[in-house]
Parts: C-alpha cells; structure tokens; sequence
C-alpha cells in the first residue's frame, strides 16, 4: 500500500539539507509546467525553464512504497497539467502540490517508462511474470483509463511521444506504434536495451545497438509502409559490451553518451567510454572522455552538462562494482572544451542525468545504499546539497520542484523552503 506524507520541514525521514557544501508542437513540450518524457522533450534536452529551490529545499511531500524496487528498473515520473505520474506494479497519478493520489490502475504488467502528451499518457513496461514480454500502452491522463495496448521486445525504455504516434526502444530495436498498432521497426542486435532515441521532426538518432545511426523521418504514408531513411550510422564502431545512454540532439550536433559497466578487461578498450559529438552528416566534432559512466547530458544554448563517473571494481573472475567517484562537468557544446568540474568522492556508482533549470544545475548522485541532490550556479559555483536516504535513480524538474525517485521505492518532492510555522504533518 502507498503511503503519502506531505512534509514541513528539511531533515525529515533521514533527508537533511546542507548549505555551501562540496497546438502543441510535439518536440517543444517547453513550458515550465510539465516534464513530459524521461529527458524533458523529445531532443533529451534535461532542460526546463521551472524555478527549483535556489536555497535550501525542503520535502514538500513523498510517497512511500511508489514501486517495487525488485521489479522496476529505473521509472521515470513525468509531469504535466499539475499531475505527476509514475509507475511500477501499477500505475499511478498523484497531485503535484500535495502527492494525494488522484487515481491508480491495478494490472499485471509493470510500468517502468512513462510519457504524457496533452490527451495521452503512454507507458512501457512488461508482463509481471517475465520481463521478455514487453508492453506498450495508451491511457488517459486525466482518468487512467487504459485505451490501448500492444505487445513488443524484451525491457522496453520510456516512450517517446512523436506527432502521430509513439516511439519505444526494446531489445530489438527502435519501434513505432500509432493506435496500438506497429508502424515501423528499426531493427538491431542489441545486447542491452535501447535507450530512449533523440527525435526531431526530420530526424531519429538511433542508439539501438553496438553502432550509432541516424535516420531521415519520411512523411506519413511513405513512413508507414518504409520506415525511416538510414541516412548515416558512425564510423567508429563500439564494441558490443559498451551501452549508451539516451543521446542529446541541438542545433547541429547529436551528443552521444557512451559507457563501460564492465571490468576493464572484459572489453575492448580502444574507445574509451565518454561523450561524443556528432555533426549532421555523421563526422566526430569532439569527444569528452569519461571514467567509466558518463549521463545523458542536459543542454542550454551553449552550455552542456553531464555527469561522469569512475567505478571501483572489486573481486575475482565476476567482479562488482564498488563505489566510485562522480563529477559533474560544464562543457561548450561547440567545441566540447570544458568549463568546469567538481567531483564528489564516494557518489560515482552509476550516473543520472542532470538538469538545467532558470540557469541553474540539479544532479542527484547514487553511492550504494544513499545519494546525494546537489544545485550549482551554471558557473560551477555550489549552492548546496541534500543527501538522500537511499540511492536516487531519476531526477525531473517543473516548476518550483525537483521531484526524485529513490531505489527503495520512494517519490520524494522537494520545494522551496517555508516558515516553520507552516509546517504541517498529516
């Protein structure tokens, strides 16, 4: 059973707050008001213009027992129209100002990736009993009414809401569903799962497997009976036990996030994990390099950010990573060169990816059994940090909140921080 707690003050629940330490266009979705896909829009900018707390925040609400941590790999909230939705076992709408449940669909698959769009809430997930059965579905995002569901690959990732239709990366590939139905499906041998692509209204940056591509949209019969135009896949091919995140798409670039989850040697290390910047026509414009992990940047204007991480490794022929180091780095989406970086010893077990908000930066960090929240100017200049009481494993932002899911099934809202005598506990 889900319990909700709206919260008056910082440090409750084992969070604490400390100061100063170390028609709408389908690829807009830009208003302050909503975070409607994993990455914010359609282009995987992890930028929004919201007004998260600059001071010290504090747990405006949570909701306990959202998911189950052993079935729900990393959900994803999505905002929009004052809702915040999330799945798991089930999925859920609750109010953004106070994290009341607004409604609940009971079902047998689970929900792990969501998207909203002004009339439809699309999830990805699979069946309860085996992951292999992928899922994809449309509801109402006022009601929950479920209005249409298909079937697709193993471990599908969010959805990605495109003009007439939906997107959904699974371990085939790259596939396109309209009305329940199977429009298209870019196919690949993926050893892990498709991350979400980057979509414009021309193009489809595929990170589906070992290789990197980029395809041409066509126009809508066409589309339906060919799919999309292979226009370019990277010349520099990536060895198969490597993984991307979901890739960032700007003006003329497409920013590639590459990383290494294995042991060094068990892959072929000529390519070194890090972030890679493409032009339209596919050549290398610079690249970043990274520990071992590095997120799907957030960008605005020219400013990128991106977390990267080193892993420790630990053990004999099957080794476990072992805690490691994070850093958050600014960089000149331009020329890749970098601005700034501060590290946070002890938080680099995997990465999140950032956001950018009113010329600020956001980041949660994971460590094993805890994380850390931390906002900076966009000069690098820290503003403060929170540490969380499990490991946090996806940050959005709307408005003048920073909503946070943790691995022991939390939600956790965080917002400006009021005078405690408007404090309150129901």
């Amino acid at each position: 059973m889900k319990r909700r707690a709206v919260i008056g003050s910082a440090g409750v629940g084992g969070v604490t707050v400390l100061a100063g330490c170390t028609s709408r266009s389908f690829e807009s979705y830009t208003g302050a008001g909503a975070w409607r896909t994993v990455h914010h829009d359609t282009r995987n900018t992890n930028r929004v213009p919201a007004t998260p707390p600059r001071n010290e925040p504090r747990v405006v609400w949570r909701v306990t027992d959202a998911f189950d941590p052993e079935r729900v790999t990393k959900p994803t909230p999505v905002v929009a129209d004052g809702r915040v939705y999330l799945g798991g076992q089930t999925l859920g709408a609750y109010d953004a100002t106070d994290g009341e449940q607004l409604w609940e669909t009971a079902a047998r698959d689970v929900v792990n990736g969501l998207a909203v769009t002004d009339s439809r809430l699309y999830a990805t997930g699979w069946d309860g009993a085996d992951p292999r059965d992928g899922i994809v579905a449309a509801h109402d995002p006022t009601t929950g009414e479920r209005l249409w569901n298909a079937d697709c690959e193993s471990y599908p990732t969010p959805p990605t809401p495109v003009e007439n239709g939906v997107v959904v990366g699974d371990s085939g590939g790259q596939v396109k569903f309209r009305d329940g139905r199977r429009v298209w499906r870019l196919f690949a041998s993926a050893v892990f799962s498709a991350p979400p692509a980057g979509i414009t209204r021309r193009s489809i940056y595929d990170p589906s497997s070992s290789l990197f591509a980029r395809h041409d949209r066509r126009s809508s019969p066409l589309e339906w009976v060919l799919g999309p135009d292979e226009k370019w896949v990277a010349p520099d091919g990536i060895a198969t036990r490597r993984r991307f995140h979901a890739p960032t798409v700007i003006a003329e670039r497409v920013l590639v996030p590459v990383s290494n989850r294995f042991p060094p040697d068990a892959v072929n290390s000529n390519r070194p994990p890090g972030l890679t910047a493409y032009d339209e026509t596919g050549s290398v414009r610079w690249r970043l390099p990274a520990g071992t992990d590095v997120s799907t940047p957030a960008v605005s204007g020219s400013t990128g950010v991106a977390v990267t991480a080193r892993v420790e490794w630990t053990g004999g022929n099957v080794r476990e990573p072992n805690g490691g180091d994070a850093t958050l780095r600014a960089f000149d989406v331009t020329s890749g060169e970098s601005e700034w970086a501060v590290t946070y010893p002890g938080f680099g077990i995997d990465t999140v990816a950032p956001v950018l908000a009113d010329d600020r930066v956001y980041a949660v960090l994971p460590a094993e059994q805890r994380g850390l929240l931390v906002a900076h100017e966009t000069d690098g200049t820290e503003l403060w940090t929170a540490s969380l009481p499990a490991r946090p494993l996806h940050l959005a932002a709307v408005g003048d909140c920073l909503y946070v899911t943790l691995l022991d099934g939390t939600l956790l809202a965080f917002g400006p921080r009021a005078p405690a005598d408007a404090s309150r506990e129901p």
